[in-house]
């Protein structure tokens, strides 16, 4: 996305949309517009961070997991497995992003041995030397599973919460083969929520990267909760074929290749949703729509939750396009 000019175009558009039109060619109306949709998903994905940090104080789940990953003290080393079936989805991605948070917050830099390179996304902790010493053991589902953090932390990496991932006795899932799973299968499903909580990530030690920004990971703004939630009723409803979403080649797969084949992905998600199920909705029942789908998927309880909708909108002082 072009920032700078599509930032001042999309606030034009809003106010002066008729003028601003009639100066614009085919191919930058058509820009314009992905990335007045693109906006609308991250700013769903940004509101659905908010109400997961909401939550935090009174998520005792979280908290008595997170004790069972990390011992008192210097003894920064696995205990006991964690059992995840009965925490809601949004539980669960806000678990795994603050083990996550956990890690990172441990992890320091030390010298690199003369004459030896660093291997690619080594882990270095301040209690254990290379990998991560604290892999975690969770249970979904009566599925044994095992998450580590594979990230270095050098100037070239730009992704803090890349992890490793595999069920007990099997190989990682793989991107580039069919999915012959459902979506609701205990691994996929695991998989799937920490590719959400993995973009929330941020190394606080990195913070004045030129690499990252603020830390945060490249693609941080990358919609991919209100994505999956989309995806997850399309292929329910034979209306999106799995692999399409699924594999690397994939039309609507926003987990692969470079930001512009990422964000793609993510509208090409949104066009077939609104086509399916939106196509005659104004801003404010598309909103509503795509609002009431993410809290359903994630199992989200918010009624006492409001949201000034004239706000969401004209709200330009975070905008990213």
């Amino acid at each position: 996305m072009i920032k700078n000019i599509k930032t001042i175009l999309f606030v034009t558009y809003l106010f002066f949309p008729n003028p601003l039109l009639s100066m614009m060619g085919d191919g930058e109306y058509k820009e314009l517009q992905k990335a007045i949709k693109f906006q609308t998903l991250s700013n769903l994905d940004e509101e659905f961070w908010k109400n997961l940090e909401n939550q935090k104080p009174n998520n005792k789940k979280t908290k008595t997991a997170i004790k069972k990953i990390f011992d008192p003290g210097e003894n920064f080393g696995a205990s006991e497995e964690v059992e995840l079936s009965e925490m809601a989805k949004w539980e669960i991605v806000l678990h795994f992003d603050n083990v996550q948070e956990k890690k990172l917050n441990a992890r320091i830099d030390l010298p690199e041995k003369k004459g030896v390179i660093k291997k690619s996304y080594d882990t270095k902790y301040k209690y254990a030397g290379d990998g991560d010493p604290s892999p975690e053991k969770i249970k979904f589902k009566n599925t044994n599973f095992q998450i580590s953090l594979n990230y270095d932390g050098n100037e070239k990496t730009k992704q803090p919460g890349n992890c490793y991932f595999s069920a007990e006795g099997s190989k990682p899932l793989n991107y580039n083969n069919s999915l012959v799973k459902d979506l609701d299968d205990p691994e996929i499903e695991i998989l799937l929520l920490l590719e959400i909580s993995r973009r929330h990530a941020k190394d606080l030690k990195r913070k004045d990267s030129k690499e990252l920004e603020n830390g945060n990971d490249e693609y941080k703004d990358l919609p991919v909760s209100i994505s999956l939630a989309m995806v997850n009723r399309l292929i329910k409803d034979n209306l999106l074929v799995k692999d399409s979403f699924w594999k690397k080649t994939g039309l609507y797969h926003p987990y692969s290749g470079n930001k512009e084949q990422r964000e793609n992905a993510c509208l090409n998600i949104y066009n077939l949703y609104k086509e399916k199920y939106m196509l005659n909705f104004n801003e404010e029942e598309e909103y509503n729509e795509l609002k009431r789908l993410i809290d359903e998927y994630f199992e989200i309880d918010n009624n006492d939750t409001t949201q000034n909708l004239e706000k969401f909108f004209n709200d330009f002082d975070d905008m990213n396009i």
